[in-house]
């Protein structure tokens, strides 16, 4: 539950600076990206506490 918490609390940040800095647009499906960035987040949060 820990690393789903902290892969969440860092993806609110990127989606934040990705929604100023206007990079938001780059994508073709914005919900799919965002979806594998939280994963590529979780995972390497994993990777890195074990």
């Amino acid at each position: 539950m820990r690393y789903l918490f902290f892969a969440l609390v860092i993806l609110i940040v990127v989606r934040f600076v990705i929604g100023r800095l206007g990079l938001r647009s780059m994508f073709a499906n914005p919900p799919l990206a965002e979806a594998g960035l939280y994963v590529c987040i979780l995972v390497s949060l994993m990777a890195y506490w074990l």
